[in-house]
């Protein structure tokens, strides 16, 4: 089985955190049914689950070094045999057989490899089926009151509902903790840490039916990088693009959206309400770009960008995909007249 020991490691506290819930109940169960033990008469069983009670409480400190892969192994082969000569004792109808069905689904949840879960599950599964056979032909070891049995058969099934539906319930939360993360990290371009394309798409879908004030879309890209990653080299090339991003994260207002589009180009999407505050901004960004000194391994140099700015009116009636399409096209248009320069429509002031 897998030693699992790294702190860092979100997993890791995840697991170390559902073990020590699933040990704790445990411990709190016997505190209960202990008793029960005591009252009928059979002190082999009362021992044997009171010995428990100490290697539960060695298993949390085994779990809390993060050994989790040996805590679980002692755990569950102490519930096994503790269940099997339970269910001898008592009787199926004291509900202690359903303990293997609790350990199987606890096995599934642990850090053991396919193999030994496998092996587990049906461990639990031959040792039931061997326990109801041999009551089929022998009487349990012990004969109590049918209520006492009753009172066993209520308290191991709060037990075990309890223990499976919380599990459920616990990883349940984690795998959607997980997705939403995946999901982050999809929507993310890895290298600037701006949204990616597939995050532009689900802002396109959010926004479908949105009626703005006034849209400016701006798409940026940089001049001659194809130059700057020969002359000094890839790496040099992405501090380049991290250092763009940065500038234009900074330059923006919170509700603005800056999107990675694609190798040396940027999008950003702006909701303003006049023609004119939109050019001036896109005029301060090219400004703000081309005076800043990139400053990489002893290396400084200037870069300059081509922007292609459209501003559509509330008046006008374009989708947002159409704006994004006309600020290419006069990102185009930059670029063929020299580059190091904002060119934008002629939108009317409202």
């Amino acid at each position: 089985m897998r030693l699992l020991s790294e702190k860092h490691d979100i997993e890791y506290w995840q697991y170390s955190r559902q073990a020590n819930i699933v040990y704790l109940s445990t411990l709190f169960s016997y505190i209960i049914i202990l008793p029960l033990f005591y009252y009928v008469g059979n002190m082999i069983i009362f021992y044997i689950n009171f010995f428990s009670m100490f290697v539960t409480l060695f298993v949390l400190y085994l779990n809390r070094k993060q050994h989790y892969g040996y805590a679980s192994f002692i755990f569950i082969t102490m519930v096994t045999i503790v269940t099997s000569m339970e269910t001898i004792a008592f009787g199926l109808d004291s509900g202690f057989g359903l303990f293997h069905l609790n350990m199987a689904v606890l096995i599934v949840y642990t850090n053991w490899s396919n193999q030994y879960r496998i092996i587990g599950v049906v461990v639990q599964g031959l040792l039931y089926i061997a326990a109801f056979f041999y009551l089929q032909t022998y009487p349990p070891l012990t004969v109590v009151e049918p209520y006492i049995i009753q009172i066993f058969f209520v308290l191991n099934v709060f037990f075990n509902i309890t223990a499976v539906s919380h599990s459920a319930y616990y990883y349940e939360n984690i795998a959607k903790r997980n997705r939403a993360k995946l999901e982050e990290i999809a929507q993310q371009d890895h290298l600037t840490g701006l949204p990616n394309r597939l995050s532009l798409n689900q802002y396109l879908n959010n926004t479908l039916d949105k009626e703005f004030k006034g849209l400016g879309v701006m798409m940026i890209d940089i001049d001659h990088f194809k130059k700057i990653n020969d002359t000094y080299g890839h790496l040099i090339g992405d501090e380049v693009l991290i250092k763009v991003a940065e500038l234009l994260k900074k330059s923006m207002r919170e509700e603005d959206l800056v999107v990675r589009y694609g190798g040396e180009e940027f999008l950003v999407i702006m909701e303003m309400e006049r023609a004119r505050f939109f050019r001036e901004k896109a005029q301060r960004i090219l400004e703000l770009i081309q005076s800043t000194p990139i400053e990489v391994t002893n290396q400084t140099f200037n870069i300059t960008v081509s922007i292609g700015a459209f501003y559509n009116c509330c008046n006008v009636d374009l989708s947002l995909e159409e704006c994004i399409r006309n600020a290419d096209n006069f990102l185009y248009k930059a670029k063929e007249q020299g580059r190091n320069q904002v060119v934008n429509n002629e939108a009317v002031e409202r």
